[in-house]
């Protein structure tokens, strides 16, 4: 059974990841915000998938926020991982 600190998590994640990627756009031909890509895969994972599993849904959120933002290890363990 999830508990309101693993939706918590899940929220923290996302809400981090648009913060951090909020002035990037995606190379489509919309350059649609960039956070819309982290979005779709969890959805993938959820929906097309049926992970319900908190962490990896918080993964899916965070994935490329470190590599493609000034974001450190650091900040995203105290930030979203707390």
């Amino acid at each position: 059974m999830q508990t309101p600190y693993d939706i918590g998590l899940v929220i923290r994640a996302v809400e981090f990841a648009a913060q951090k990627h909020r002035m990037q756009r995606r190379k489509d031909s919309d350059a649609s915000p960039y956070i819309n890509h982290p979005i779709a895969l969890m959805h993938v994972l959820c929906i097309d998938g049926g992970m319900t599993e908190p962490v990896i849904l918080a993964a899916a959120a965070l994935h490329d926020t470190i590599e493609d933002t000034e974001t450190t290890e650091v900040g995203v363990t105290d930030d979203v991982w707390r």
